[in-house]
């Protein structure tokens, strides 16, 4: 993890999002838990599986470096580099606005501090 990953993860993060993490450029992965079941939620063939498919999106021509995945009882935001790192932030799938614009905003921050 580099030292840019590991300063977006010790910044506070707004209450009610379960896990926090992402791949560096070289496809090393990083993450916190910000609850007990987020604690359970993301395991490392999770991370590669992940990895994998952002990898796979930005080949295929999905431009957009933002992107929303809904599974059955959460949500991840994704936010993706130039260089290929990337991060996402999973959630409920009910939030309030304002945490929903907290984590979209931190999300915005980890792609601009790494240019």
């Amino acid at each position: 993890m580099t030292e840019h990953e590991t300063n977006w993860l010790k910044r506070p993060w707004p209450g009610g999002l379960f896990f926090v993490g992402g791949c560096s450029a070289d496809g090393t992965p990083f993450g916190q838990a910000l609850t007990q079941d987020g604690a359970i939620l993301v395991d490392q063939k999770s991370w590669e599986t992940l990895n994998e498919a952002v990898a796979q999106l930005a080949a295929y021509g999905c431009e957009s470096a933002n992107s929303v995945w809904i599974f059955e009882s959460a949500v991840m935001w994704v936010a993706r580099c130039d260089d290929g790192a990337w991060a996402g932030v999973f959630a409920p799938r009910e939030l309030p606005e304002g945490i929903k614009s907290a984590a979209k905003s931190r999300l915005a921050e980890f792609v601009s501090d790494s240019q």
